[in-house]
């Protein structure tokens, strides 16, 4: 499989930004979103997002996942933030929860790619 981009063109762009797409195409064949994503390991944050065109039947964009990088909980005016062998609870205050992930997803800055749909990666769960 070829990755994009080159390992040059990667080592060129960390100084611009710290989130950037590492990607490759792999031909499916007959395998649909569902029937990749079975055959990942089944941890408890694997996920399928799906998007569909115009509010169309047919999907637009498959995102798959498993093992996130970090794993944000918010209940009452506690955070719970999972990831990097530790985790943190801290006090919200009287933040709102998702002015709280705001600030968190606000420290990546990301390199766009015309090659990847708008969304490349990020904050992907269920409120």
């Amino acid at each position: 499989m070829k990755y994009h981009p080159t390992i040059k063109q990667f080592r060129k762009m960390s100084g611009k930004a710290n989130l950037i797409p590492v990607y490759g195409e792999l031909p499916v064949g007959n395998e649909t979103p569902i029937s990749i994503f079975r055959k990942l390991p089944q941890c408890e944050h694997t996920y399928i997002l799906e998007s569909t065109e115009k509010g169309g039947k047919l999907g637009r964009y498959s995102f798959l996942g498993t093992e996130p990088e970090l794993i944000i909980r918010c209940k009452g005016k506690k955070a719970e933030i999972i990831g990097h062998g530790s985790t943190r609870v801290l006090s919200l205050g009287k933040r709102d929860p998702l002015h709280f992930l705001k600030d968190i997803m606000g420290r990546y800055r990301g390199i766009p790619d015309e090659n990847l749909p708008p969304f490349y990666g990020g904050a992907v769960g269920y409120l």
